[in-house]
C-alpha cells in the first residue's frame, strides 16, 4: 500500500492534470503546466509517472472504466431480452455524454481520433478486453440458447457505442435539437433490432450439431 503523502501527491497530481486537459484539452497541456497547476515538483511528478505520458495513460483508463463501466452496468443490469440489453447499454452511453459534455469530448474523442491512441493501441486493446469480461461472461448462456447472435465482443462493443456516439457527434455539430439521452429510445430500439436481426440470420449453435 502507498503511504499517504504519495497517494496525496499522486491525486494531487492527476486532478491538475484533468483540470488542464478538460479546459485546454491535453495535446495543449505540458508538463510544466502541471507542475505549476498542481505545486508538485518535476522530480515528483517523474518519480510517480515517469513522464506527461503515464500521467495520459492513467487519465485515459480512469475516463474508459468510467465510461465503459457506465454502459456495462446498463447491459447487465437490464432484466429481459438480452439483444434489448445492448440497447439499454447504448442508452447509457447517450446519458453519459449528456451528464459529462466535456469529459466525454475531452478524454474520450480527443483520445480516439489522437496519435496518441494509436501508439497506446495496447493499453486500449488490454482495457477493453478487461472492460468487457463481465458482459462477454453474461452472454455465454445466451450465446449458446441462441438468444444473442454470436459476434466477436469487439463487434457488439462497436455496435453498441458506435449508434450513440454517432448521434452525440450530431448533437455536438449543432446539427441535433435538443440532448443525447432524448435519443435514448430510438438509438436503444435500433440497435436492439439489428442484434435480432442478425440473430435471424446466424444458425442455431444447437440445431447445426444435430
Amino acid at each position: 500500500m502507498q503511504p499517504k503523502t504519495a497517494r496525496t501527491t499522486r491525486q494531487k497530481v492527476i486532478d491538475s492534470a484533468t483540470e488542464l486537459t478538460l479546459e485546454h484539452g491535453f495535446t495543449a497541456v505540458s508538463l510544466k503546466d502541471i507542475e505549476k497547476h498542481s505545486g508538485v515538483s518535476n522530480g515528483s511528478i517523474f518519480h510517480h509517472f515517469g513522464s506527461k505520458d503515464g500521467i495520459l495513460r492513467e487519465l485515459f483508463v480512469a475516463e474508459r472504466r468510467a465510461y465503459l463501466g457506465a454502459v456495462g452496468e446498463a447491459i447487465l443490469g437490464y432484466d429481459g431480452d438480452p439483444v434489448r440489453a445492448f440497447g439499454e447499454g447504448a442508452r447509457a452511453a447517450l446519458r453519459y455524454h449528456t451528464d459529462h459534455r466535456q469529459r466525454y469530448q475531452r478524454l474520450i474523442v480527443e483520445f480516439n481520433i489522437s496519435d496518441w491512441m494509436h501508439d497506446n493501441a495496447e493499453l486500449w486493446i488490454e482495457l477493453a478486453g478487461d472492460l468487457q469480461q463481465p458482459v462477454v461472461d453474461w452472454a455465454v448462456p445466451h450465446f449458446a440458447a441462441a438468444r444473442l447472435p454470436l459476434l466477436a465482443p469487439s463487434l457488439f462493443q462497436a455496435l453498441t457505442l458506435g449508434p450513440a456516439e454517432a448521434v452525440t457527434r450530431q448533437w455536438l455539430a449543432g446539427r441535433l435539437v435538443g440532448r443525447p439521452v432524448d435519443y435514448g429510445d430510438l438509438v436503444a430500439n435500433f440497435v436492439a433490432a439489428g442484434l435480432r436481426a442478425q440473430l435471424v440470420r446466424t444458425p442455431d449453435p444447437v440445431a447445426a450439431d444435430r
